[in-house]
């Protein structure tokens, strides 16, 4: 089945960079497989000015979404071979790798990173930076722990504050 678009839906779309369209497409909460998965099949749609795919999970066919708020439609101000610089809390970090499923090269930024001044720094690709706002958006919407809720919502603000400066 061919992807399908409302004409407006199709115009916010097509505005985003195709790097970060397939991130988007890449990270989608599956609650049938409680885990991150793809959403395929899917027809895009506009609401209050945000886009709303609506499509399947690749791994068990169940119906999944994704909101794009749109704010975060209008791409980074980064070229994409910038890198973003970093700067964690050993709380912060240590809250990543206890709470949110990341691929195995994000990890190694983390573990990698150097102390300055009691800060954990690294640099990020503004892709990986937007596959880890991901990772944490969709646990933070899945944990029934308020309290890491509420830390994850913090580190996610902070990393969004990062990524739109």
């Amino acid at each position: 089945m061919e992807n399908q678009f409302t004409s407006p839906a199709k115009k916010i779309w097509l505005s985003i960079p195709e790097y970060i369209r397939q991130t988007l497409l890449n990270n989608v909460w599956c609650s049938r497989c409680r885990t991150v998965t793809t959403i395929v099949d899917f027809k895009g749609s506009v609401e209050n000015k945000d886009l709303i795919l609506n499509g399947f999970c690749k791994k068990c066919g169940g119906e999944v979404a994704r909101l794009i708020e749109n704010e975060s439609v209008n791409p980074v101000s980064v070229k994409r071979s910038d890198k973003i610089d970093i700067e964690l809390t050993e709380y912060e970090r240590n809250l990543l790798l206890k709470m949110v499923i990341i691929e195995e090269e994000l990890t190694e930024k983390f573990r990698l990173a150097r102390i300055h001044n009691g800060m954990l720094r690294f640099k990020l690709s503004p892709e990986d930076l937007d596959i880890l706002l991901g990772h944490i958006a969709a646990e933070t919407n899945h944990t029934k722990n308020s309290h890491y809720q509420n830390q994850l919502d913090a580190l996610y603000d902070k990393l969004k504050n990062i990524e739109m400066s």
